[in-house]
């Protein structure tokens, strides 16, 4: 790979969640990742952040739960999805991402 990723997503562990916060927040955000997502199964918290135009990572608010991508135009999701019993099967999954389009 050539340069940074547009976008990470970490699902983080009781055990390492100190570090996605933590130490891998500020190597991503030094490493110009444009985009970086942290999904803590535990909290049932998404904190999701993008770069702005001085390097720094700012957050991104969700609105009653939906979260809107600033890297993957159209992409909306609606967190709750992550907290759900049965998670999607993948016909519901190509579904959601056809509404995006």
């Amino acid at each position: 790979m050539d340069g940074a990723a547009d976008l990470v997503v970490e699902i983080i562990s009781p055990a390492i969640g100190h570090i996605d916060r933590g130490e891998k927040y500020y190597q991503y955000q030094a490493g110009g990742v444009q985009e970086y997502w942290i999904i803590d199964p535990i909290s049932k918290r998404v904190d999701v952040y993008y770069l702005d135009e001085d390097g720094n990572y700012q957050p991104i608010h969700d609105i009653n739960n939906k979260i809107t991508s600033t890297i993957i135009d159209g992409f909306i999701i609606d967190t709750a999805i992550f907290w759900q019993d049965e998670l999607p099967n993948g016909v519901e999954v190509v579904e959601l991402v056809q509404k995006m389009l």
